[in-house]
């Protein structure tokens, strides 16, 4: 099987949070990372929007996502760099 990926992934099982409009917030475990994306593990991946800021640390601000695949416990997001 070939590897489909631009970046390679570490490994990871850093608790985090998925904000949303409205206050929303979810919680997640990423369990991939690279430059570019991540694998989120959550209980219910069918009610996470499709952007979002994902939340690392508390008091930090969140990286803007967007889903890429969804799977039955997880979620591959795409970082969504700032416009220049």
């Amino acid at each position: 099987m070939s590897e489909r990926r631009r970046r390679s992934r570490s490994i990871s099982s850093q608790a985090a949070t998925i904000t949303c409009a409205g206050a929303k917030r979810i919680a997640c475990v990423v369990r991939n990372f690279s430059s570019t994306g991540a694998r989120l593990e959550l209980a219910w991946p069918s009610t996470v929007p499709q952007t979002f800021d994902l939340v690392l640390d508390e008091g930090r601000p969140g990286l803007a996502c967007r889903v890429k695949w969804r799977k039955h416990h997880a979620i591959g997001v795409e970082f969504q760099l700032p416009r220049r």
